[in-house]
């Protein structure tokens, strides 16, 4: 499947085509650039009592760089998902892709990784007097992807088409507005926007950042939805100690206000670390908290028994450990999940990770996550990963 790019910024196409007409240090920054590429294969294994699934693919992106005039720089990067083996699954979105496996398909569990090729990336850049100005699509991650994010986990990522402005001053002073048109999912469908994003915030305070956020995000498609989310975010580091505090309001488009927390510890020790911290999106006797933009793989388990928050409303406390030997790095967590709303126990999950960087450029990985049910729904699921990566 190959998605049409429908409403690329039409000023940097026209931008790119008059590039080689241009004399001097223009035209040699467009040859002088930088090409790019990122392979990653991965066999992904689910096993449930509902439906098992298998799937091994290929992930590809091959992007360029051009060099930089006067401020100025063009990128541009395409993006291909394939079989690679194992293909006993469902996906969420491309069901022509389950319909052509016919019977292999039926009853098999869902792996969000659909084949397709996309253009993944294609913006032009400014960057001048401490800011950095990108209009076209783009990957946005700001801060730890809570609140918006690229969903990297998955083979094919989110990227956004619109206009973006981060600016950063030698003070400590850090400010980013953004404006989205349109949001390019990981399974190759496209969800029109109204979006708003705006920080600001000082990375000075308490050896950490102090930031003020709102995030107006608005689905044109997708049922017309709006969140409007407000909130404060703070990360002092206490020599190897460092915290994370973050409480929101979310007003949503049904008139439901509910709220949002997260407070973390994260302590460095020799070559490891621990990780302890409490997650809460409330429900507010209307409706929970909600994070469309999120990359939600990397919270609430990796088991993405939680990618839309429940009714109830989702309580998490989590407690990990990593360690490092040489190119060898190791995780484990443990889940405990309730509702926020009544006394319902949602389950619990063990996550774990190895990843071994064995050669310049390459790393090769592998993970798991077991949930088991609480007093209700979803199910047990076990998922396990294998993966290579090559990066240039």
């Amino acid at each position: 499947m190959f998605r049409v790019v429908h409403r690329l910024p039409t000023a940097f196409l026209f931008t790119v085509a008059a590039l080689p007409a241009a004399a001097g240090g223009l035209s040699e920054a467009l040859v002088g650039g930088t090409p790019s590429l990122d392979l990653r294969w991965r066999y992904e294994n689910v096993s449930a009592p509902a439906a098992d699934a298998e799937a091994a693919t290929v992930r590809t992106r091959l992007g360029y760089r051009s060099g930089e005039w006067a401020g100025w720089s063009a990128f541009a990067e395409f993006e291909d998902v394939h079989e690679a083996g194992a293909d006993d699954y469902t996906t969420p979105s491309n069901g022509a892709l389950a319909t052509s496996k016919g019977p292999k398909a039926a009853g098999r569990a869902v792996v969000a990784d659909p084949v397709g090729t996309e253009l993944n990336q294609a913006y032009l850049q400014y960057r001048g007097a401490g800011a950095v100005l990108r209009y076209g699509r783009q990957r946005i991650v700001r801060d730890d992807a809570r609140f918006v994010g690229n969903v990297g986990w998955r083979q094919a990522e989110q990227t956004f088409d619109g206009f973006s402005a981060e600016w950063r001053q030698e003070a400590g002073w850090q400010a980013f507005a953004a404006y989205l048109t349109r949001r390019n999912t990981i399974t190759f469908t496209t969800i029109d926007q109204d979006t708003r994003l705006f920080e600001i915030g000082h990375a000075a305070v308490l050896g950490g950042m102090l930031k003020l956020f709102r995030y107006d995000v608005r689905n044109d498609t997708a049922g017309a939805e709006r969140w409007e989310t407000t909130g404060v975010r703070f990360s002092p580091a206490f020599g190897p100690v460092k915290l994370t505090a973050v409480f929101a309001r979310q007003e949503q488009e049904t008139g439901a206000s509910p709220g949002y927390a997260r407070l973390a510890v994260d302590w460095t020790v020799g070559d490891g670390g621990l990780l302890a911290g409490f997650e809460r999106l409330a429900n507010d006797g209307a409706a929970a908290f909600q994070t469309p933009l999120a990359t939600l793989h990397a919270y609430n388990g990796w088991a993405d028994r939680f990618l839309v928050t429940p009714a109830s409303g989702l309580d998490d406390a989590f407690l990990g450990a990593r360690w490092r030997f040489g190119a060898h790095g190791v995780q484990l967590v443990f889940h405990d999940y309730a509702a926020d709303a009544g006394s319902a126990d949602l389950g619990s999950e063990w996550n774990g990770a190895w990843t071994w960087a064995f050669a310049e450029r390459w790393k090769l990985g592998a993970k798991f996550a077991s949930y088991r049910q609480g007093d209700a729904a979803p199910e047990d699921v076990d998922k396990a990963w294998l993966w290579l990566e090559f990066s240039l």
